[in-house]
């Protein structure tokens, strides 16, 4: 199974990319993420020596892990180890490419009974609430995870009730809604 995405991204910095497909991965099951860009380089993290303070004398330096067989380039026509990249730095095998593939986990999902329901969160960014619109008429509990996977709410709640975020800093969000032996998993932004 696969999922793809084009585009053009007119500026550098940290994007997140949605597929419009979802993918399935099984627990155990190995996958990767191909980047191809037909412009402008790729960045990579690497062990650093940085200034404590700019400016300053004192120095410390930063490792960066890596392992060998997790991030691959294209050359030539072949795959080839970035953790045999050498580094001009001279900080060689900790350098690894700068993609993370976010995913959601959903153990047992009754997949054919999602099939029926329909399942909208709202306002999508939002501020301070939002409400889950559900064709459910039972108690929806639900847990809210950060980005990197961090739990920072749960509770309970119902069709169209409204969900208090105000004590949610800006960025992305994931909850994740249990009812009726169903997991769902949404994602939505905090501005």
């Amino acid at each position: 199974l696969q999922s793809t995405k084009t585009g053009f991204i007119s500026h550098r910095g940290f994007h997140t990319i949605d597929l419009t497909t979802e993918v399935v991965i099984n627990t155990d099951d190995n996958f990767y993420v191909f980047l191809e860009l037909s412009d402008g380089g790729m960045a990579y993290d690497r062990t650093s020596d940085i200034p404590v303070l700019l400016g300053g004398s004192s120095r410390t330096i930063v490792p960066s892990v890596a392992n060998a067989g997790e991030s691959f380039y294209g050359e030539d026509g072949s795959w080839i180890d970035f953790y045999d990249y050498d580094d001009p730095s001279g900080h060689d095998n900790s350098g690894n490419f700068c993609i993370k593939a976010l995913a959601v986990y959903n153990s047992g999902v009754n997949i054919q009974g999602l099939n029926e329901i329909e399942i909208e969160i709202y306002p999508n960014p939002t501020s301070d609430f939002m409400q889950v619109n559900i064709q459910y008429e039972g108690t929806i509990f639900y847990k809210i995870f950060d980005i990197s996977g961090k739990q920072v709410a749960s509770s309970k709640t119902y069709n169209n009730k409204l969900i208090d975020i105000t004590n949610l800093n800006k960025g992305m969000y994931f909850i994740q809604l249990n009812f009726d032996n169903n997991r769902v998993t949404k994602k939505f932004i905090v501005e």
